[in-house]
């Protein structure tokens, strides 16, 4: 099984933005289509630690995990995605809502 792990602050950045690269830097779009998909499609599993973001906005977390699970299907983003957030779990459990909602 190879394994591919994301530390969004290292790699990313420390302050996310909003839904759409057109609305600013660092958006969900840009994250999800540079980072987290192509992670996904190529890797068995990901482990994704978010830790040590300022925030992360509604918009950002629907782009990202809410459009992941309406593209791919929540049960493969649940089989193949880890995510570690332990400083906000207000965050942690409207990435799960979310994943939900959008369940393909």
């Amino acid at each position: 099984m190879n394994l591919k792990e994301i530390n969004f602050v290292q790699e990313f950045t420390d302050c996310p933005g909003g839904r759409l690269e057109i609305h600013g830097d660092h958006s969900g779009q840009e994250f999800r289509e540079k980072l987290l998909r192509p992670a996904l499609d190529n890797f068995d599993r990901v482990v994704l630690n978010l830790n040590g973001a300022v925030g992360f906005p509604s918009s950002f977390i629907d782009e990202v995990f809410g459009v992941l699970a309406a593209q791919i299907g929540y049960d493969t983003m649940k089989q193949k995605l880890q995510i570690n957030l332990s400083d906000d779990p207000l965050a942690l459990k409207e990435i799960g809502d979310c994943m939900l909602a959008h369940k393909a």
